[in-house]
């Protein structure tokens, strides 16, 4: 299966494929809901796999999602969270550089964290980037949660 996973991960994201390799693992919990988190994640850290900002959206608004989804996590369940979209942002902010620029090296990353989040933020389902670091965690034995649409956290009414 690890091999396989490893192909996935050079491809386009395939989230049915992916589901029906893994859901009867107890590695990737697809739809979970903020309090499943909760109970099986609190006081650890987590990655927080967010995509990175499209041609033509707002990077810093996207950044903001991003970090109003790691307090929320942070908040509601309990869960250490690490977001490197919005530190990316940040750097770029700082030093001039765009936010692209900025990618975190998923394998070196992965090794300070025990789970990794997808939040439902727009483009999650088609973003390399999340594909790319739920493909490296599972393949490195890592719990990966998509969170639900309905799972609650940023609300910016």
């Amino acid at each position: 299966m690890l091999k396989e996973i490893r192909n996935h991960a050079v491809g386009q994201p395939d989230w049915p494929k992916l589901s029906s390799d893994w859901q009867k693992t107890v590695l990737l919990h697809m739809d979970a809901s903020m309090c499943a988190l909760a109970v099986r994640a609190a006081g650890l850290e987590a990655y927080l796999a967010t995509p990175m900002p499209v041609h033509g959206s707002d990077p810093v608004f996207v950044a903001d999602l991003a970090d109003g989804w790691r307090r929320s996590l942070i908040g509601l369940a309990r869960v250490r969270c690490y977001a490197p979209l919005a530190n990316a942002q940040i750097i770029a902010d700082f030093t001039g550089a765009d936010a692209s620029v900025c990618r975190p090296q998923i394998s070196t990353e992965l090794r300070l964290v025990d789970v990794v989040v997808v939040p439902p933020m727009a483009g999650w389902e088609s973003s390399v980037d999340v594909w790319r670091v739920v493909c490296a965690a599972l393949a490195a034995n890592i719990p990966v949660y998509v969170l639900a649409e309905q799972a609650g956290g940023v609300s910016w009414a």
